[in-house]
């Protein structure tokens, strides 16, 4: 029996929790999956958090690590909630903060040096790191814990679906990037140049060995569209290639997604994790912006040229066929398959979702940059 089934027009069918219990030998305590993932806030596809029902290896790390720093912490530790693997919300008797487990002291150092030298050149909407009663960082279970100041969330939290906060979070990263320019020669050394042409074949390359078991959730026609909208964004990119390379360099945040902009409580918004930064032209993670934001513009070029900072790229080739690539999807699927032997199913129905909740928008879409570059 297929996981997926389709009548005679094609529509799809969802897989049942049963089919999906029998195919990836999922354990019982994973079999409730949401059904009215159709009505759900769409930015809440792939940012699972862990609650209650946590792996025993989650379990043992929180418990570990409470234990340690009750060992060596300035004051008295009243709560650790684990956020996802590697980061907690620790509360005390001398304040709140973040816990994160870096994998090597270079990545927190590099973490900590960053920050600093974003808020001393005036970039004040981000975290600082700090280090409560001792120079060292602490050390377990082969991660380097760093201690970052707890920015107090506001009640109604940063999201794309709101107009506003489309607009302040690009506002917020081009003042991101007129600090990083002035920078940017002082890292040339330690950070790794921004290589998306690379990184997206890699993921198409990945999408496509993935390919045979993405076919059991979703028909064929739109594995293959997908392949397809990648191949030709490659394509004018490699013709394009020093429009992503070129130009005015500064230090890209490299994840724009929505969970990285933080309302605060007094209103002011922060961009924070800067793990994957790197340095290119700003014009990247303007790409990654928009491709964060189009499902909320329903794949509208026009809306898309509202933004001022991305009005100047409607009309540049490079940009148009970068628009193209369908980097979500394949970035998802990759990553619901990463350990095929047992996909979180929540994740699994969102990704569904993600794929044919508005594909005909995304035909639409693709074929609108089509004609677009036929113009330009």
């Amino acid at each position: 029996m297929a996981c997926k089934e389709e009548d005679r027009k094609g529509n799809l069918f969802l897989p049942s929790q049963e089919y999906l219990h029998r195919r990836f030998l999922l354990p019982s305590r994973h079999l409730c999956i949401r059904t009215d993932y159709r009505d759900s806030n769409p930015e809440t596809p792939m940012k699972a958090r862990i609650r209650g029902d946590k792996h025993q290896g989650d379990e043992n790390i929180h418990h570990r690590l409470l234990s340690y720093l009750r060992t060596g912490f300035p004051g008295r530790i009243d709560q650790l909630d684990m956020i996802r693997p590697s980061v907690f919300f620790l509360k005390s008797a001398i304040g709140e903060y973040i816990v994160k487990g870096y994998t090597s002291y270079h990545r927190l150092k590099l973490q900590e040096a960053f920050t600093a030298t974003l808020k001393k050149e005036g970039f004040t909407h981000t975290y600082s790191y700090v280090c409560p009663g001792r120079r060292k960082p602490y050390y377990l279970d082969g991660l380097y814990w760093g201690i970052l100041e707890y920015i107090q969330p506001h009640p109604n939290p940063f999201t794309f679906l709101r107009e506003a906060d489309r607009f302040a979070g690009l506002k917020l990263l081009q003042k991101y990037h007129s600090i990083t320019q002035q920078i940017v020669q002082r890292y040339k050394t330690i950070l790794p140049p921004a290589a998306l042409i690379d990184k997206w074949e890699n993921r198409l390359e990945l999408f496509k060995a993935n390919k045979p078991m993405i076919n059991y959730f979703v028909n064929r026609q739109a594995t293959e569209s997908i392949i397809s909208w990648a191949e030709f964004a490659l394509r004018g990119m490699k013709e394009q290639q020093a429009f992503f390379t070129e130009g005015t360099q500064v230090i890209l945040h490299g994840d724009v997604a929505h969970h990285n902009f933080l309302r605060s409580k007094n209103g002011k918004v922060y961009l924070i994790d800067f793990d994957l930064i790197s340095i290119g032209p700003p014009v990247l993670d303007y790409l990654q912006y928009s491709n964060r934001i189009l499902p909320f513009l329903h794949w509208s070029l026009e809306e898309l040229a509202k933004y001022n900072n991305l009005a100047a790229f409607m009309s540049v080739k490079a940009f148009l066929y970068a628009l193209a690539y369908p980097a979500d999807l394949l970035r998802e699927w990759n990553r619901i398959f990463k350990n095929s032997a047992s996909p979180n199913q929540h994740l699994l129905y969102q990704i569904i979702e993600l794929t044919m909740g508005q594909f005909k928008e995304r035909q639409q879409f693709f074929k609108k940059i089509q004609d677009e570059l036929n113009s330009v």
